[in-house]
């Protein structure tokens, strides 16, 4: 995904009324790149925004007081080209995909906070196709590499072969001194192919090129997009993302590893309680397991330690008949690290030895706890119709 700094706004009156101004000359500064305005005004811009300024542009920069820590939105008129305006700021929620008018098959995406007059982002699924699924954006849909070639393998690989594929092509991409981008290449294939959701969706565009295709994590971060605003309706209608760069923080915490849900070639971490989900496969935790150790996985009495850059993501859900945004963090594959204890295989050893040993009976004892509950609950609600105290009802 694409990385860039938030631009910054330089001289001018926070009193001011927002309103274009017209770009008189361009300046290229060390890490920045600077544009003077007709009015006066001077703005220092990342050098990604600003490559994109040119004389004549019309400028709408909002003031650095009204807008949210670190988020800078920006317009950038062309009038002289069609479609061709730019669009900068923070985004929020992005929608599951739904046709226009036209039947074309579309993302909403949510502006929070803007002063701009956008309150929402209008993107086709091809955008997104051809900015976060294509293996090189500078080429059409049709002559795009697969992406698990990218890394050398087969369509049908593990998530565990992924990782290992990925490792091995940074490895010789190391070796080769090769520029930043084929990094950023590979990592980009390696954590949509890694993502259960991302990888069917990936699947389906390989087989259906024009299949709606959701926004990756659901939006959330700071979004570059190439298109032009409407005329009324607070939208801004995008032709081409130019940059996309997710919110994320680096976390380090501890789980026991009972809290994991295992299938046959990962396993699922999701914690309800500090609202994040890990994916683990077995390169990552070098242990053979399968389905089969859900079933026992309580016995397990080890922890690990998770390292990992998270990314914000979310989804709508009906609670009590409203709709609520649910937000949570996902871990990013490709920076993922796990550490585990010493004793983690005789901990499992263990916990499987005891599975063997009384595994037989836990159905019975969940059931036999089931009964103890259900006549706690009964002499309960006996003792509360007829005025007896909850102690002397249980002991009857």
């Amino acid at each position: 995904m694409g990385t860039f700094e938030m631009p910054i706004m330089g001289s001018r009156a926070e009193t001011d009324e927002l309103g274009p101004n017209r770009v008189l000359e361009v300046r290229s500064e060390d890490t920045t790149i600077s544009a003077v305005c007709a009015d006066g005004a001077t703005f220092a811009l990342s050098r990604l925004l600003g490559s994109h300024v040119r004389k004549g542009d019309e400028l709408l920069v909002a003031r650095e007081s009204d807008s949210a820590a670190g988020a800078k939105e920006v317009l950038i008129r062309k009038p002289a080209l069609k479609r061709a305006d730019l669009y900068h700021t923070r985004v929020g929620y992005a929608a599951q995909p739904k046709p226009d008018r036209r039947g074309e098959m579309f993302v909403r995406v949510e502006v929070g906070g803007g002063q701009l007059g956008i309150d929402a982002i209008h993107i086709p699924c091809y955008v997104i196709r051809n900015y976060f699924f294509a293996a090189d954006r500078k080429f059409p849909w049709h002559s795009q590499e697969p992406l698990h070639r990218l890394l050398r393998l087969s369509h049908d690989a593990t998530f565990g072969e992924l990782r290992l594929g990925f490792r091995i092509r940074r490895m010789e991409l190391k070796l080769a001194h090769a520029a930043k981008g084929d990094f950023a290449t590979i990592e980009r294939a390696y954590n949509l192919l890694a993502d259960p959701q991302l990888r069917s969706a990936y699947n389906e565009l390989l087989v259906h090129p024009d299949a709606p295709v959701p926004f990756p994590y659901s939006g959330f971060g700071s979004l570059l997009v190439e298109g032009e605003q409407a005329t009324e309706g607070g939208a801004f209608f995008a032709r081409r993302i130019v940059a996309f760069l997710p919110e994320r923080r680096r976390r380090k915490l501890t789980f026991p590893l009972r809290k994991l849900d295992f299938f046959s070639d990962y396993a699922m971490l999701r914690d309800r309680n500090r609202n994040l989900e890990v994916l683990i496969d077995q390169q990552l935790l070098p242990l053979k397991w399968d389905q089969t150790w859900s079933q026992w996985r309580h016995l397990i009495t080890s922890s690990i330690e998770i390292s990992a850059d998270f990314i914000r993501t979310g989804k709508y859900r009906k609670s009590k008949g409203e709709w609520r945004l649910v937000e949570w963090e996902t871990a990013l594959p490709s920076r993922t690290e796990v550490n585990v204890p010493e004793n983690l295989q005789e901990s499992i050893l263990k916990a499987r030895n005891t599975n063997s040993r009384f595994g037989r009976h836990f159905d019975d004892i969940d059931r036999l706890r089931w009964h103890v509950s259900k006549s706690r609950q009964s002499a309960m609600s006996f003792a509360a119709g007829a005025g007896i105290s909850a102690c002397r009802a249980i002991s009857m």
